[in-house]
């Protein structure tokens, strides 16, 4: 397996080599963060192990490494606070003060760390995403968007159509699209959770 398509490609296919890749993957910085809410070691890891059997059950779902990575922290999470006594008041206690990676730049999302995490991971894949587009392409979506100029301002400035400005927009919303939707998807199952919590 050579990249993360075909990775994906044979997890959802439910080969077992794909299987062992994503537990040596992520299983230490899972049990890592479940360590943030529960201190017994043996705990801890009878959650995560818990947590990827979910994940082996849903693997047909999932369409690239980011939702993986995001559902098993989403998952982890929940799990962890349901073992806790009193949910509720465990949820208010460490729900803003639980440490993530020190090398994310968070930003709050509804008082919900975790959210700034996703969406930290998301900017880090749209920037890896953008930085692998044409030259062109990439040019035209950073004025676009970074910059807010309109597709005549661009077309103008580049001495190009706006026909041709519309077109490489539409392949660069194309290449993300895929990964907005599963930030959107997990974004909307964090807002249910903390709703249900609440």
């Amino acid at each position: 397996m050579e990249n993360e398509t075909e990775l994906i490609r044979a997890f959802n296919e439910g080969k077992e080599e794909a299987y062992v890749r994503i537990l040596k993957k992520f299983d230490k910085a899972i049990l890592f963060y479940a360590g943030k809410f529960i201190k017994n070691q043996q705990e801890k890891e009878e959650i995560v192990l818990d947590v990827f059997a979910i994940l082996f059950k849903k693997h047909s779902c999932f369409t690239s490494l980011l939702g993986i990575k995001s559902f098993l922290y989403v998952a982890t999470r929940n799990a962890c606070l349901n073992s806790l006594k009193k949910y509720k008041r465990a949820y208010k206690k460490y729900g803003e003060v639980i440490p993530i990676p020190d090398d994310l730049n968070i930003e709050d999302l509804g008082g919900d760390p975790f959210s700034g995490f996703l969406l930290n991971e998301l900017k880090l894949k749209v920037e890896s995403i953008v930085d692998s587009l044409p030259a062109e392409c990439r040019k035209i979506f950073g004025m676009y968007y970074y910059d807010g100029k309109t597709t005549t301002k661009i077309a103008n400035e580049l001495g190009i159509s706006k026909a041709t400005v519309s077109t490489q927009l539409r392949i660069a919303r194309k290449k993300l699209r895929p990964h907005l939707l599963d930030f959107l998807i997990l974004l909307l199952i964090i807002t249910i959770m903390s709703f249900l919590v609440n």
